[in-house]
């Protein structure tokens, strides 16, 4: 683990990755197909995966790092709601370019689903999103993502964010 990872103010118990196909870092071919994925603007980015890559694998033949599970999107707020919250525990959950790809009406099933499956966590629940506006015109081409925050307030999602712009 990284250095000082269970002395922070605010120690990460735990790491969980969700995918509905999550590539193996252990198969050669995916780790190539995984790495020609990276942007070509910062020739220290492939040697930062190669490092990454070989902690995961590392920390996952020990069974003390971030896991896979193999889940879907709109999966996530069911397995989410399968967590079981300690009084001392907080959530957060991000996703990035992957909100982009619903419509109106599954981002809002999605919303509803999120709220549910953080209502357990209270005020501890934090819900990320970096994704591009909703309702842009997608002609408009790729524009400028958002990070939008939602918190669960009195049992709501509250925050739709656009706080924080500009990100490619």
């Amino acid at each position: 683990p990284p250095e000082k990872w269970e002395s922070s103010p605010y120690p990460v118990l735990s790491r969980t990755g969700l995918d509905r196909d999550p590539v193996d870092l252990a198969d050669p071919e995916a780790r190539l197909w995984l790495k020609a994925c990276l942007g070509p603007d910062d020739l220290e980015t492939p040697a930062r995966f190669d490092r990454a890559a070989g902690l995961f694998l590392e920390l996952a033949r020990e069974k003390t790092g971030p896991r896979l599970e193999r889940v879907s999107f709109a999966e996530a707020p069911a397995w989410l709601a399968g967590l079981k919250p300690h009084p001392e525990e907080g959530l957060l959950v991000f996703n990035a370019q992957a909100s982009d790809f619903l419509d109106d009406g599954e981002h809002a099933a999605l919303k509803k689903g999120l709220a549910g499956a953080l209502a357990p966590w209270e005020d501890r629940a934090f819900w990320a999103e970096l994704e591009l506006p909703r309702g842009r015109d997608p002609e408009a081409g790729p524009g400028l993502h958002e990070l939008r925050e939602h918190r669960l307030m009195d049992g709501r999602l509250e925050g739709e964010g656009g706080g924080l712009r500009g990100v490619r």
